[in-house]
């Protein structure tokens, strides 16, 4: 058992770094502004480079962990997004920024993040998914907390670029020593470590490849995952612009990312719990109406006056709380709907669908307000979204429970 909590302490900090790096990008996206002289959503469109190039990496992610094992894949993905931070010091440009940003940083997050985390924490915690996963992914909130003010702080006083390089080397080093834990009773599965894939087994990969790709229950899935990135990363992209435009300064507005996050982290394992407990219709719908809400009071602090600030920290709490469902609910949600055997395939193409949305949220987010000066209807569209991920996520649990009432 002490094993099984060392691996989730391993993923835990492993995905602290995996969040820190795709959340970074928040804080250049007025400085990119400046420098570049650029429309914001031009400027995004760096981190929907990002975003994209995890979406085909997902893709691929649960191949390359049946293949080489989840353990291999973290570390390659480690190197990855060190080299893609450092490669920004050197990027000036709209392009090379969205190579260095999003072509590496994206590939590497993608091979860090959840596909190959799920796997080592499902393995070791067969019979609590949901609430393991919430624990592991409270790294992503803790890290945000801790990091991405710690980026904004060197940021000031080196210069962005200076600060990248350094984060990406400590990312690097951080991620290197959670993968080198190894422990000697971790269970074996297809695609372990070290073994030499055969014919056979490929074609076994392929077949199980298209059949979660094909049946409708991972189609409704990753609908669902499409919102669900799109309303989140609609929202935290944007976040550090919003509360400047709202008169924070720059370390404050970067806090508040961090307290988002450490809210999401904190909530996290607690519906994990209830949605072990109570499924996925009453936890996640709990989880989104609190989402929403802090939606709302963040779109009524523009313009508000001397209410604005409760209503931003309302936002923070309601906001970080409330979305921290979404990684949980999609935990219990895959172990429910795929085999053990396609669990890999499914989360790593789920991922695909979920970074699509991500990438298509920063934009329209950025987009939006480019045309009306202030983010009202951006915020409007993720809480649609995230409301009709809700109705997507009770259809497939709804329809899972009849099929497992058909068959007795």
């Amino acid at each position: 058992m002490q094993s099984a909590w060392l691996t989730l302490a391993a993923s835990f900090v492993v995905l602290a770094v995996y969040r820190t790096v795709t959340s970074s990008f928040s804080i250049l996206v007025l400085p990119l502004q400046d420098e570049l002289s650029a429309p914001r959503a031009t400027v995004t469109l760096i981190f929907t480079a990002h975003m994209l190039v995890y979406s085909v990496a997902s893709f691929a992610c649960g191949a390359l962990i049946g293949r080489f094992g989840p353990r291999a894949t973290i570390a390659l993905g480690g190197m990855l997004l060190g080299l893609g931070m450092a490669a920004m010091s050197v990027a000036h440009s709209i392009g090379t920024l969205a190579l260095a940003f999003g072509l590496l940083c994206g590939a590497g997050v993608a091979l860090v993040g959840l596909p190959a985390n799920f796997i080592l924490v499902s393995e070791r915690f067969p019979t609590r998914v949901a609430t393991a996963m919430g624990v592991a992914a409270a790294g992503m909130g803790v890290g945000v907390l801790v990091l991405i003010p710690a980026i904004q702080w060197a940021a000031e006083r080196l210069g962005w670029r200076e600060a990248f390089v350094l984060a990406g080397i400590v990312a690097t080093i951080i991620v290197l020593i959670c993968v080198s834990y190894r422990p000697a009773s971790a269970p074996q599965g297809a695609g372990h470590e070290g073994a030499t894939a055969t014919f056979t087994e490929h074609r076994s990969m392929r077949r199980r490849m298209l059949e979660v790709i094909r049946s409708g229950t991972w189609q409704g899935f990753a609908v669902a995952n499409f919102l669900m990135g799109s309303a989140l990363f609609g929202v935290v992209t944007h976040q550090v612009a919003l509360l400047r435009e709202l008169g924070w300064s720059a370390l404050a507005a970067a806090t508040s990312l961090g307290l988002v996050n450490v809210f999401r982290s904190g909530a996290g394992p607690l519906w994990g719990m209830l949605l072990d407990r109570s499924g996925q219709r009453l936890a996640y719908g709990l989880s989104t109406t609190v989402a929403v809400l802090g939606l709302g009071a963040i779109a009524s602090a523009q313009g508000a006056g001397p209410s604005a600030e409760q209503l931003a920290y309302a936002f923070i709490f309601a906001f970080g709380i409330g979305s921290a469902g979404t990684l949980p609910t999609n935990a219990s949600l895959a172990a429910a709907l795929f085999t053990r055997e396609q669990r890999a395939i499914a989360w790593g193409f789920i991922e695909t669908a979920y970074a699509g949305g991500a990438a298509f949220g920063a934009w329209i987010v950025g987009f939006l307000f480019d045309r009306s000066g202030v983010y009202t209807a951006g915020l409007v569209l993720t809480g649609l979204e995230m409301i009709a991920s809700y109705a997507v996520v009770v259809a497939l649990s709804s329809a899972h429970g009849r099929r497992v009432a058909a068959h007795g």
